[in-house]
């Protein structure tokens, strides 16, 4: 109960602020906090929709179990070196320090945003353009209190183009980083026990299948759905923000083909086709 009052207490914006005062960097932009964060360390740099909650639950229950620690959940993800959009969670990345401290591993940052930066690992998720679109207009805008009136058409070149960016900048990030990982979403949905096995055997050099696995079925998307359900909101989103307590859809490979027309599908390919992007989001480096 403590220990749940702190971490809400932390979160409060008069709080941020004076954290922000107290340590001199209320000046300090985005990419100044990226730059002091991400070199050296871990970066999972992830294109939206691409599985980032999942796979960044399965890091952190990983580490959780390979470290015999029972106590963890869909809120603990600091607790074990692993910290989503760290630019605005600072009681986050002291969490996520105490990890490092303790247990001597890598601690990752993660963001869908691109910052010129030197980290030692670079996890770039990835996805198929078709599927990333249609899971990014129901996220940002169907599903979305007060933006479900938008239409896909009115939304459909901003979220390419965002992606298309994103792919880009992806490869860029690759390139400065020691060690770069592309894991691809579909990959994942097919056989995630295999596609992670391939991931962690790199992160981890003594790799324990049997936490991998046991990682996996804790952090599955029907247990994430039965959280959010019970907390009344989404674990990556205030209360208030979406049409349900959670936003989980399909997640269906393949779905974005059946859902856009045929004007639509031409519009994605030739953006994709004029910039040199690859339409199923796989990354070569």
């Amino acid at each position: 109960m403590l220990k749940s009052y702190a971490r809400n207490l932390l979160r409060h914006e008069k709080i941020q602020g004076k954290i922000k005062s107290i340590l001199n960097i209320e000046g300090l932009t985005r990419e100044d906090i990226y730059q002091s964060l991400l070199n050296g360390n871990g970066w999972i740099f992830s294109q939206t929709k691409s599985g980032t909650t999942e796979f960044c639950h399965v890091l952190a229950f990983y580490r959780a179990i390979k470290h015999e620690v029972s106590n963890y959940d869909f809120e603990s993800l600091p607790d074990f070196g692993v910290v989503r959009s760290a630019h605005n969670k600072f009681h986050d990345i002291g969490r996520a320090i105490r990890y490092a401290s303790t247990y001597g591993g890598t601690v990752f940052f993660q963001t869908h945003e691109f910052a010129e930066v030197y980290p030692k690992i670079a996890i770039l998720q990835t996805r198929n353009v078709f599927d990333h679109a249609v899971s990014a207009y129901f996220f940002k805008f169907k599903n979305k209190i007060n933006k479900s009136d938008i239409a896909v058409d009115d939304v459909l070149d901003i979220i390419v183009s965002r992606y298309i960016d994103t792919y880009l900048l992806q490869r860029k990030a690759a390139s400065n980083a020691e060690l770069a990982i592309a894991l691809h979403y579909e990959d994942t949905r097919k056989d995630p026990f295999v596609t992670l096995s391939k991931v962690m055997e790199q992160l981890d050099t003594s790799f324990d299948p049997r936490a991998l696995q046991l990682a996996i079925k804790a952090a599955a998307p029907e247990k994430l759905k039965y959280y959010e359900k019970k907390q009344g909101h989404a674990v990556v989103a205030p209360k208030g923000s979406y049409s349900k307590p959670h936003f989980i859809r399909s997640g269906e490979v393949g779905e974005g083909r059946r859902f856009f027309s045929d004007k639509q599908i031409q519009l994605i390919e030739e953006k994709c086709s004029k910039k040199g992007v690859d339409p199923d989001g796989r990354l070569q480096f």
